[in-house]
């Protein structure tokens, strides 16, 4: 039951870490576009590893050491999930504001007209 509660704790904490990420309102450069691509292509990578290492701790007879290992993949594993989900979650606030600035632009040539 404990880790559980453990792994609930660690999804709680990774969600108010979030918070910050939805107050993000300016649009990126063409170089912090790329950098966060890139940044999210190399979370998913990690993320794809973490889920491999997973399968393998999974696959392993079960002792003390393989579920303390378990679990430390399955914290890792949700981790890049949440850092994945961050960037992706900056990149389309990002889309979100592009696409309010051009609203807002098409906005003022209805009202000129």
């Amino acid at each position: 039951m404990k880790p559980i509660i453990f792994f609930y704790t660690v999804i709680f904490s990774a969600l108010l870490a979030l918070l910050p990420v939805f107050s993000f309102a300016q649009m990126l450069t063409s170089e912090e576009r790329i950098q966060l691509e890139a940044q999210l292509a190399q979370v998913q990578a990690e993320q794809a590893q973490a889920q491999k290492d997973l399968a393998i701790a999974k696959s392993k007879s079960s002792s003390l050491q393989n579920d303390i290992n378990l679990l430390a993949a399955k914290i890792k594993a949700e981790q890049l999930e949440i850092q994945a989900k961050n960037l992706l979650i900056k990149k389309l606030g990002d889309n979100i504001v592009g696409t309010q600035a051009e609203i807002d632009r098409l906005d003022g040539q209805i009202s000129v007209s």
